[in-house]
């Protein structure tokens, strides 16, 4: 990838100001129907929503606005400032169940909803048992009040579970011209592969069959059953070419056909008509039979305006997820970075699951140092490891830290503990897919002590899941000399170069984007920071800043850093020389560091000609008791 410009500190108001403000964005999607806003962490895509959001033109242009975004985080952080500047506009917030309210109802609510039967639950738990009903909750009643809204927004969550939420919000709120803004545009990583068994199907046709409303039979349910009837006895060339209609209009029908279906079949019915829909709009080359079950691609129905906002979501991913080939994403060859950060990435294989085991005190070793140099010199520090080794990696450090006399405190899981202002001696550890939180964009440090891959097995299932089983080629991931990670066909096939290049860009979302946007958290491409990753990836063409080390040697020499057993040798010396100054023998001395006489002497000697860069340690407070490092010598 040719960069087509980096943008510093200096630069970066300017940019803002040219291309983040509501009028660009608008002109981008008067160009463009889908486009990407692929910018940094940091540099003001959460700001440009906002700014967006509360823009009236906005409005103007398009009479519905679906705002989308991956976590409550970052939905309250716009909520909070439509709260604040109460604009003209009329906006909603769709809300989840309210689990904890529901009390004795949660558990035949999910019953209910595992079966696609949220509309029966609403009328058979809300509106007749439960007590909080309109009183307190007023959760089941909340589309009631969405109609001639401009602005809606909801957890991307709900478009996962329903394909169709898009025309669904148009059909309630009575609108025409309508954006989607994707904020991270998480809903693209979700598995798109829907399986329909032939079961399921029969149950919900015989449903369907009996289902009436308050004034008798629904009329025009015909066209759906002649469909699932020619559904159900089509040949696979005949599933992949039929025009099936499943027209979306039986859906206002939803609770005749949900009550008669649970009263057939309870929790053996599941409501298949929101999947069969989808299976109409579904490309015909994206539908295949798998064990006489019928499978097919439901991709967002977004056949509209759609603005994605992403830190490291390539055009190439996004159209091919989309199935529309590139967006247009007018920065996609832009970086950012702040000209004072330092940025390593240490390009060894030793930090993976099957190596970090055998490895982890070396590794956990170097990072210790790390943090005991900041703890030092008073800068905050945010560790970085996969979710599972969180825990060990804290355990590990804050014993070894404990050991050369550094008292810290490691927050594993509990972020409201955080102080209000970075604290050198309370360290959070975050782990790989953490985003949309500013709660560290003040730390000075983030170091990542494990790496972070994906198995070969997860790239074939995203990869693949929009091929029939037959057309599908596996593929693996090797390490290259130059310690990339690359995809390779592991058997041999037509369009191989094709698979390859969209292979690796898959590979390449998976496993560099958790890892950019973690670290992220501090800011690094927009503030003066140092990050160390731990990735065998070229992580220069994301971050141009980014320098390899090739080993822990070489990550410490690049640092100014000594080795830990250095450490233990000085901070050994420095107590046996105080011991001996209080009155103890050089025999008692070291009996209570647990070396010998002569081991005492020779580390005393050590500190006395030391001349390497240990330095940086010659204020440690040496007086947490016993012995550091005993046993390393």
């Amino acid at each position: 990838m040719s960069l087509e410009e980096l943008i510093t500190e200096r630069d970066l108001d300017a940019f803002r100001a040219r291309h983040l403000i509501p009028t660009a964005l608008m002109a981008l999607l008067e160009r463009c129907v889908h486009a990407l806003l692929r910018l940094a962490v940091g540099v003001g895509k959460s700001v440009a929503a906002e700014e967006l959001l509360l823009w009236l033109p906005l409005y103007e242009r398009f009479n519905l606005v679906i705002y989308l975004a991956p976590t409550w985080n970052i939905l309250n952080e716009r909520i909070a400032r439509l709260h604040r500047d109460q604009p003209e506009f009329a906006w909603m917030v769709v809300r989840p169940r309210p689990r904890e309210m529901c009390g004795k109802l949660n558990e035949p609510w999910s019953a209910y909803e595992v079966a696609s039967c949220s509309t029966l639950a609403k009328e058979e738990l809300c509106r007749k048992q439960c007590p909080k009903y309109r009183h307190e909750c007023l959760w089941p009643d909340q589309y009631k009040d969405i109609e001639g809204m401009s602005l809606v927004l909801l957890p991307e969550k709900h478009a996962e579970l329903n394909r169709a939420l898009v025309p669904f919000l148009r059909q309630r709120t009575d609108q025409t011209r309508v954006l989607v803004i994707l904020d991270e545009a998480r809903l693209l990583d979700a598995k798109f592969e829907l399986r329909l068994t032939r079961a399921e199907i029969e149950r919900f046709a015989e449903a369907v069959g009996k289902a009436r409303d308050s004034r008798g039979a629904i009329s025009g349910k015909e066209q759906w059953l002649a469909d699932i009837t020619r559904l159900l006895t089509a040949s696979e060339a005949e599933f992949r070419e039929g025009a099936f209609s499943f027209v979306p209009w039986l859906h206002r029908h939803a609770f005749s056909i949900q009550k008669a279906g649970w009263r057939l079949y309870r929790e053996r019915f599941r409501y298949s008509g929101f999947d069969l829909t989808q299976l109409a709009w579904s490309r015909r080359d994206e539908r295949w039979l798998r064990d006489g079950d019928f499978v097919f691609i439901a991709r967002p129905y977004l056949r509209c305006h759609v603005l994605l906002l992403s830190a490291s979501l390539t055009a190439d991913y996004a159209g091919h997820r989309l199935g529309r080939g590139p967006v247009a994403s007018p920065f996609e060859r832009t970086r950012f970075l702040h000209s004072a950060s330092r940025i390593l990435n240490l390009r060894n294989r030793c930090g993976a699951d099957r190596h970090f085991k055998a490895n982890s005190s070396r590794i956990l070793d170097t990072f210790a140092l790390l943090v005991a140099r900041n703890v030092l010199e008073g800068r905050s520090t945010v560790i970085i490891a996969k979710k599972k080794s969180k825990k060990f990696c804290a355990d590990y450090l804050r014993e070894r830290l404990a050991g050369w006399g550094i008292e810290v405190r490691f927050l594993v899981e509990d972020a409201s503990a955080l102080p209000a202002t970075p604290d050198p001696r309370v360290i959070p550890v975050l782990h790989y897919g953490i985003l949309g939180t500013n709660d560290y964009s003040e730390y000075e440090s983030a170091y990542c002590v494990t790496s972070y891959y994906v198995r070969t097995d997860v790239l074939n299932d995203q990869l693949h899941e929009f091929e029939p089983d037959t057309f599908r080629v596996r593929l693996g991931i090797r390490a290259g000399p130059d310690r990339r990670r690359r995809v390779v066909i592991e058997q041999r096939a037509e369009g191989d170069r094709e698979r390859l290049y969209i292979g690796q860009v898959y590979l390449d979302k998976l496993e560099v984007d958790p890892v950019v946007q973690v670290a992220g958290r501090v800011r690094f491409m927009t503030k003066a920071r140092e990050v160390v990753f731990f990735q065998m990836a070229d992580l220069a063409r994301e971050i141009p800043g980014c320098r390899d080390v090739h080993s822990l040697g070489e990550l410490r020499r690049e640092l100014r850093l000594p080795e830990a057993k250095d450490v233990d040798r000085w901070v050994q010396a420095n107590r046996g020389r105080r011991m001996m100054d209080e009155g103890l023998t050089a025999a008692q001395a070291a009996e209570r560091l647990g070396i010998s006489r002569e081991t005492l002497f020779r580390r005393l000697r050590e500190a006395e000609s030391v001349k390497t860069h240990i330095g940086i340690f010659l204020y440690m407070p040496f007086d947490t008791p016993g012995a550091a490092g005993e046993g390393s010598a």
